[in-house]
């Protein structure tokens, strides 16, 4: 709901959050100091790694999945390349018609405008370092 609501006024997620007199070129942000998104479906969070986003290129995410959860169908979005590398537990990734099972120490890399869609089919909790660029939040 928050995406929507930021989208309509033409900013970013993540600008909802941040204060006027926040500094804009920060070189190193520390643990806890980004912002976590839950899913209100799917169990399933993801924490913004960095405050402030104008200029980047890259947008730096920690997903959290729940098990047995994920995005519940496939989905596409504008222009853009994702990149993630599965920290603990099992990712099932499906990227147009293919699924791939990966686990930990396993990456990914494809194009944002193809279908994809994830689920954690394990019985614990799945984390992956994911980088999308540009930053979509």
């Amino acid at each position: 709901m928050l995406k929507r609501i930021a989208s309509a006024l033409g900013i970013r997620l993540v600008d909802l959050f941040l204060a006027a007199d926040e500094p804009t070129d920060e070189l190193v942000i520390r643990r806890n100091e980004g912002f976590e998104i839950e899913y209100p479906r799917g169990d399933a969070s993801i924490f913004l790694l960095l405050k402030n986003l104008e200029g980047k290129n890259m947008e730096p995410l920690l997903a959290k999945f729940s098990p047995k959860s994920g995005s519940e169908g496939l989905y596409a979005h504008g222009g853009g390349q994702e990149f993630g590398y599965v920290l603990s537990g099992e990712l099932d990734l499906t990227v147009g018609e293919r699924t791939y099972n990966l686990k930990k120490g396993d990456a990914f890399y494809f194009n944002s405008t193809r279908l994809h869609g994830y689920m954690n089919p394990s019985d614990e909790i799945t984390e992956v370092l994911w980088v999308i660029s540009p930053p979509t939040y």
